[in-house]
């Protein structure tokens, strides 16, 4: 065999349980893993993709997930199935789909027209430092769409785009009042930060240690925050120790965007 030979190293199963997921980020931070499949349908999922939005250095794809069979006593049997065996080929497609919409929403990839992703990197000005904390309970995409509002009031559609414009700029020059701002939603952290136990203890504990933007990261149960680099750890801290008040098992880090 000639020419260069590569060494990928790869995580399976990220999200399956919160156990796993820690592997998984200890082998990345510590080690050399870069990248890991995502299964989605799990309650660790949120908490997987929750560290990979914030990380960045990590490569993050789709495990797709149809069911799982162990060979016992000399016969295959099943642990679960998410489709039936007589599944025909448009419910598998559709399953399938499911899990690709899922994995793009958690990772905030954009999907290009005729096929493909396009994923979209926001400059950082290098003030910026970022922590995020999660509760071992998770809170699955699937609850998290339900509660949204089937509609909205005009008034707040048409404010999250006008504070959207002021977030990417505060990012791109590292303006605190702009990031506070920007950091405003109206369409789902009003919905969503109650159905997270302490997710709201947790934001107010990062602003009074100096956070100047604190908010649900993605659909959760994550939570993020973004401070000044001499802070960040406390903010961590605090995150942590309020989460900690009503969950036993939550976690917080300090990242570093690559």
């Amino acid at each position: 065999m000639s020419g260069p030979r590569f060494l990928i190293v790869n995580a399976d199963d990220f999200g399956l349980s919160e156990g796993i997921n820690q592997g998984v980020i200890a082998a990345h931070e510590r080690g050399i893993l870069t990248s890991a499949s995502l299964m989605v349908r799990w309650p660790a999922a949120a908490q997987a993709a929750a560290y990979a939005r914030a990380s960045r250095t990590l490569d993050v794809g789709l495990h797709l997930d149809l069911g799982e069979m162990v060979y016992d006593a000399g016969e295959w049997r099943s642990v679960y199935e998410v489709l039936p065996e007589e599944a025909d080929e448009p419910m598998i497609r559709a399953e399938v789909a499911r899990q690709i919409q899922g994995n793009q929403w958690s990772l905030r990839s954009v999907p290009v027209p005729g096929g493909g992703v396009r994923v979209v990197q926001q400059p950082l000005h290098p003030d910026l430092a970022f922590a995020v904390a999660w509760p071992a309970r998770g809170f699955p995409t699937p609850a998290a769409r339900a509660v949204l509002p089937a509609q909205v009031p005009f008034a707040d559609a048409v404010e999250n785009p006008r504070r959207l414009a002021l977030l990417l700029e505060g990012l791109r020059i590292g303006d605190p009042e702009l990031l506070a701002l920007g950091g405003e939603d109206r369409l789902h952290v009003p919905y969503r930060l109650p159905r997270i136990e302490g997710a709201a203890a947790t934001i107010e504990a990062a602003r009074a240690s100096g956070a100047w933007l604190a908010t649900i990261s993605g659909s959760g149960s994550g939570l993020v925050a973004i401070g000044p680099h001499a802070r960040i750890g406390e903010i961590a801290s605090e995150m942590r120790r309020a989460l900690l008040a009503c969950d036993a098992g939550a976690e917080s880090r300090v990242v570093t965007p690559a």
